[in-house]
C-alpha cells in the first residue's frame, strides 16, 4: 500500500475507533437493507453479535497498517463464518455496508481516495477470511 493511503487510513482510523459502535450499528442497519436475506446468518443475540463485530472491527482497525499480524486469526475468522453459511458472495455486500457506515461517521473527510483505499483493505481482509473459509467448505 502506498504511503499516501496509509496516510490517509491512519487519519481516518483516529476518527472510527472511538466510534466502532456507532459504524456497527450503520453496518447492521446498511446490511439487512441491502441484503434482507443475510439476515438469516446472525443466529446470535443481535446485540452480542453486534458487540463481537465492533471488537473484530475496532482490532481490524488498530491493525490496519499491518493486516500480515492478523492473517491467522482472519482464516479462523473466515472458517468460523462458513461454517454458519457465510459464502464468497456475501463478502463484497459485507465490504459496501462497511464502506457506506464509514462514510456516515466520516461525512466530509470521506473522499474517493478514502475510500478506495478502505475498499483495498477489506478486499484484503475478505480473502484472507474466504481462504480459511474455503478450507472449511472443502472439508465437509
Amino acid at each position: 500500500m502506498r504511503k499516501e493511503s496509509l496516510d490517509r487510513i491512519r487519519q481516518s482510523v483516529a476518527v472510527l475507533l472511538p466510534r466502532a459502535p456507532d459504524a456497527t450499528r450503520l453496518f447492521y442497519d446498511r446490511l439487512f437493507t441491502i441484503a434482507p436475506e443475510t439476515r438469516e446468518l446472525f443466529k446470535s443475540d443481535p446485540e452480542v453479535q453486534r458487540q463481537h463485530f465492533s471488537a473484530a472491527l475496532a482490532v481490524i482497525l488498530k491493525n490496519v497498517t499491518m493486516l500480515d499480524v492478523l492473517t491467522e486469526p482472519l482464516r479462523q475468522l473466515g472458517s468460523g463464518h462458513a461454517m454458519v453459511g457465510v459464502r464468497p458472495h456475501h463478502y463484497p455486500i459485507v465490504r459496501d455496508a462497511m464502506l457506506h457506515a464509514m462514510s456516515e461517521i466520516l461525512g466530509s473527510d470521506w473522499t474517493p481516495e478514502l475510500a478506495d483505499d478502505w475498499r483495498d483493505v477489506f478486499d484484503t481482509v475478505s480473502r484472507i477470511m474466504m481462504s480459511g473459509g474455503t478450507q472449511v467448505l472443502r472439508q465437509k
